[in-house]
């Protein structure tokens, strides 16, 4: 063993002689005898792993000075054959590299075939003898010719992974040895481990990460302080930075290890570095606050997703909370079982390490011996019954921060040190659940929250079959956003829309009956599919990764209330669109640098907690007060409690507490589960929203845990929708009349026949003369209105037949009527919107025109004739002007156009042909709170009035003249 020591002293390159020479002055830096002869190896080998290797380590003889011989006599010392001197060496790098040379004469690159040679170490290691990725390997082998061109199997399968495991040293393991297998050591040698790390899961922290959209961050919570972060080591807003509470890499790394996928800061240091080549150190310097080195550092633990068996991760939770990130993939992938492991020296005097070996089992205790008299004992009382309660779980062992080793199973491993896995290149749905899985509290195990599964899994597809990805491991998020589009460009339809719209993967298209087609411009997918149910107010959920989902439950897992994550919060995301999210608001102690309110140190906020309970229970409620006033006079400046959606201070020795941006909940998107059509929000009809006490627009958002003084702030659903609850009235009323209009549709047109047939008969001239309609005809012939006015008369009537037809057909929608499919498409939108521009432009001309015909010229009788239609019949004064009736009607008819014509336009807005040619100020209409909404609801009152003066001048006209 000591050989051994001594030639990793000595690990060599073998093609390191033919590079140039370097600079003298590296001579005198090695006592080696070569160099006195030799120029010494450029700066490259200087720059490598083998900067240290000396001469003899490859080509043999005898590299020790002999100052005392003369030249020629050093010279053949220095060549000795029988020290195994070669001039010009093969690959020695088996001298140190035994367990890589083995493990590669047994792969696919070191078995030669008939139509290939072996690659040699120095096929990929002779500029560079740093150890090369996976691509550089492939570029050079397919270059070369040493390989065959396509590695793939070509087809989406299953790819027997019989192979050997390594550790970090990556030597093979064999099952004899007991270092952990190392992921990258693994897996590394095939794929290409550095593109990997810089994947979506992986990368953040490190330089050249992207944010991207929020996604649910790591929340700390610490009961003894009543402390609630949100945080994340992306640059999200309202989330904040591990180190900005105090807590180290170290810290993070063994509070959230357990559902961690590795990565990221906690394997890479800022510079580049393995995180176990140095500790970290505390704030001061004084101190060092990690054991990188003895636990490792928390790699990408490749397996836990993409393996197809089982994976433990309860074995693997217990180690990254011990602190044991090395041994956290061995644990997992359950090969070996860690056991504590003693250092053993050996005869050499080489140090191993080797399992320690069990405890002694205490001895039992020897037989009573007789009383005197040679009487025998009593016998023993018998047992009692065992009770038939159900017995507690066992107590989960953990390592404590001794010395671990990884005890391998040798039946595991083949003849030729390799072990057979099921991995897989898609991950089972398992797998990503275990860190991504919600779950409601208080549901029973066999209710519909608990038991039914999200739509897609339970029609047999996975999660990567839409997030989907490539050696990059940027996983497709399926939002349709700019950073999808720039990963994955080809797979843009990979989105609810994209699918369902394109029939991708077999996906049904959704026709939406009954809701307007601008809704989907509104609201994303996941608004009515996915996400909790709404209720009356946001309430728990529990994910994975806050709750410790998908580990075992030692306690009340429905009692886990903290950290409070709430839902579901309807806001806008990113995109502008109404999205359900999730929230958890902050809760912490801080101070004010800069002017910015930031969160203090926890271990100085632990001192000054410590110091508000004086007095008082343990875990009692501190004195907020006092607590603040500990922290100012630990910190040199104001402190604060940012909790319950406020941000306390004292002032005058009291507690005040003001809203601010600080104190704001943390909101992330969610899609999960999705819902099927028939349990989507509005299924039961659109009030499942437009109510006047729906959850979507009024439900309770509440900030929890409430502030020191018991309150929170507590605001309605639509505060975060910036929409105006008199417009949300308004359109829920309208919803109310249009649903039950629709349901009762048949019962009303009977009834409204009846009724009008009744008022027919009883007081037609009445209605007449109301109405202004002549009871004998006009005198004379209906005017000539000419080739122009004819056209411009004719496409003025079908445009507002057009708008009539689609506007009647969108408020049938509302029902269960046969013509849902085509006025519930954006087919008949695109048709209201052209007739409803073309009809906005001639309105303000027909205004016009009547107001200099009628208050100016006082001819209105002539205005009306000319314009032609039932208008043409209305009886004058022998003057020119028209019935006072006459004048309200038109007048009526005018400002219902008008309503119908302004409205549309700002609603128009909203639809991209016509939004992008619109001047700025349509625009600030469309997106006012309180003006945006109110035009919808007066455009359909209005429609509805001019809908229904057709329907009276028809009846005028065409029943009661004729009846006159």
């Amino acid at each position: 063993m000591r050989s051994v020591r001594v030639a990793t002293r000595w690990a060599a390159c073998a093609a390191a002689f033919a590079l140039p020479p370097a600079p003298a002055a590296f001579a005198a830096e090695r006592p080696d005898a070569c160099v006195e002869c030799h120029e010494p190896p450029q700066t490259a080998l200087q720059a490598s792993v083998h900067e240290k290797v000396y001469c003899v380590a490859c080509h043999g003889g005898n590299s020790r000075p002999q100052p005392n011989l003369p030249e020629e006599a050093r010279k053949l010392k220095a060549h000795d054959p029988k020290q195994q001197f070669v001039a010009v060496p093969d690959d020695k790098c088996a001298r140190c590299h035994a367990n890589e040379v083995a493990a590669w004469e047994r792969g696919a690159h070191g078995l030669p075939m008939k139509s290939r040679p072996a690659l040699l170490c120095k096929h990929c290691h002779a500029k560079d003898p740093a150890v090369p990725s996976a691509h550089a390997i492939l570029k050079l082998a397919f270059e070369s010719g040493a390989v065959p061109g396509r590695l793939r199997t070509g087809i989406d399968g299953a790819f027997a992974h019989r192979i050997g495991l390594f550790d970090a040293k990556k030597k093979l393991i064999d099952g004899t040895t007991y270092e952990p297998y190392s992921p990258q050591g693994t897996c590394g040698k095939c794929h290409d481990y550095a593109a990997i790390a810089m994947g979506r899961h992986f990368q953040a922290g490190r330089a050249g990460a992207e944010d991207g959209r929020p996604g649910e961050p790591w929340i700390l919570w610490d009961a003894d302080t009543r402390t609630q972060v949100p945080l994340s080591y992306r640059a999200w807003p309202g989330a904040c930075k591990p180190a900005d509470v105090g807590l180290s890499d170290w810290d993070f790394a063994l509070r959230f290890g357990a559902h961690h996928p590795g990565g990221g800061l906690l394997e890479w240091m800022a510079d580049g570095r393995k995180r176990d080549v140095t500790e970290e150190r505390s704030a001061d310097g004084t101190r060092t606050v990690s054991k990188w080195k003895s636990g490792g550092p928390l790699a990408i633990d490749c397996l836990a997703c993409h393996l197809g068996t089982p994976y433990n991760r309860e074995e693997r939770a217990l180690l990254a909370r011990a602190g044991h990130f090395r041994m956290a993939p061995e644990a997992g992938l359950g090969v070996a079982a860690v056991r504590p492991g003693v250092k053993v020296v050996t005869e050499d005097g080489d140090e191993l390490v080797k399992p320690a070996p069990p405890p002694e089992k205490p001895k039992a205790a020897a037989p009573a011996a007789p009383p005197p008299g040679g009487a025998p004992a009593a016998p023993a009382p018998p047992a009692p019954p065992a009770s038939p309660a159900r017995p507690a779980p066992p107590t989960p062992r953990v390592p404590g921060d001794g010395l671990w080793v990884a005890v391998h199973d040798p039946a595991r491993f083949d003849v030729e040190g390799r072990v057979s896995l099921d991995i897989t290149r898609h991950p089972p749905a398992r797998n990503c659940l275990a860190c991504h899985a919600t779950r409601t509290p208080g549901a029973g195990e066999s209710s519909a929250e608990a038991c039914d599964r999200d739509i897609h899994l339970a029609a047999g597809m996975t999660c990567t079959d839409c997030h989907r990805n490539g050696i990059d491991h940027h996983i497709a998020r399926g939002d349709g956003s700019a950073l999808d589009a720039k990963h994955h460009p080809d797979n843009r339809t990979l989105s609810c829309r994209g699918c369902h719209a394109s029939g991708r993967l077999g996906a049904p298209a959704i026709p939406h009956r009954g809701l307007p087609a601008f809704h989907l411009d509104k609201i994303a997918c996941t608004t009515c599919h996915g996400g909790p149910y709404p209720g009356p107010a946001t309430a728990p959920v529990q994910t994975a990764r806050a709750h410790g989902l998908g580990l075992i439950a030692r306690d009340d897992l429905d009692g886990r209330d903290r950290p409070a994550v709430m839902a579901t919060v309807f806001k806008r995301d990113d995109r502008g669109l109404i999205a359900p999210h999730f929230a958890v608001w902050p809760a912490w102690w801080g101070e004010v640098k800069d002017g910015k309110i930031v969160p203090a140190p926890m271990d100085r906020v632990r001192e000054a907690v410590a110091a508000g309970r004086q007095g008082r229970e343990p875990c009692a409620e501190p004195d907020t007060a006092a607590v603040l006033a500990k922290l100012q006079e630990l910190g040199k400046t104001k402190a604060v409690r940012v909790a319950g959606g406020r941000i306390y201070r004292l002032k005058g020795g009291a507690l005040v507490g003001d809203e601010g941006p600080e104190a704001e909940a943390f909101t992330w998107p969610v899609a999960h589960a999705v819902r099927s059509a028939q349990q989507a929000l509005g299924a039961s009809g659109c009030s499942d929203c437009h109510a006047s006490d729906s959850p979507f627009f009024f439900g309770a958002v509440a900030a929890v845990p409430a502030g020191p003084d018991g309150r929170a702030v507590e605001r309605p659903m639509h505060a975060y929708l910036g929409m105006s609850p008199l417009t949300i009235h308004l359109g829920a009323a309208a919803v109310v009349l249009r649903e039950l209009g629709m349901t009762w549709i048949a019962v009303l047109l009977v009834l409204g026949l009846l009724a009008g047939t009744l008022l027919h008969l009883a007081a037609g001239r009445r209605v007449a003369r109301l109405l202004g309609v002549p009871l004998t005809a006009a005198s004379g012939p209906a005017p000539d209105l000419g080739l122009p006015l004819s056209w411009v008369h004719f496409c003025a009537w079908g445009l507002v037949l057009a708008l009539i037809v689609t506007g009647a057909g969108f408020l049938m929608t509302y029902g269960p009527t046969p013509i849902q499919s085509f006025f519930s498409s954006r087919h008949a939108v695109r048709l209201h919107v052209a007739a409803g521009l073309a009809f906005a432009a001639i309105v303000p001309l027909l205004a016009l025109g009547w107001i200099v015909t009628d208050l100016v010229r006082k001819r209105g009788t002539d205005w009306v004739n000319a314009w032609g239609g039932f208008y043409w019949m209305a009886r004058g004064r022998g003057d020119g002007k028209a019935l006072p009736w006459d004048r309200l009607w038109i007048w009526v008819d005018l400002l219902c156009g008008l309503a119908v014509a302004a409205t549309g336009l700002v609603m128009a807005m909203h639809v991209p042909a016509v939004g992008r040619f619109a001047p700025a100020f349509l625009h600030h209409l469309a997106d006012h709170p309180l003006l945006g909404p109110l035009s919808y609801a007066v455009h359909g009152m209005a429609g509805s009035a001019l809908i229904g003066r057709l329907v009276m001048h028809l009846y005028a006209v065409i029943v009661l003249r004729r009846r006159a």
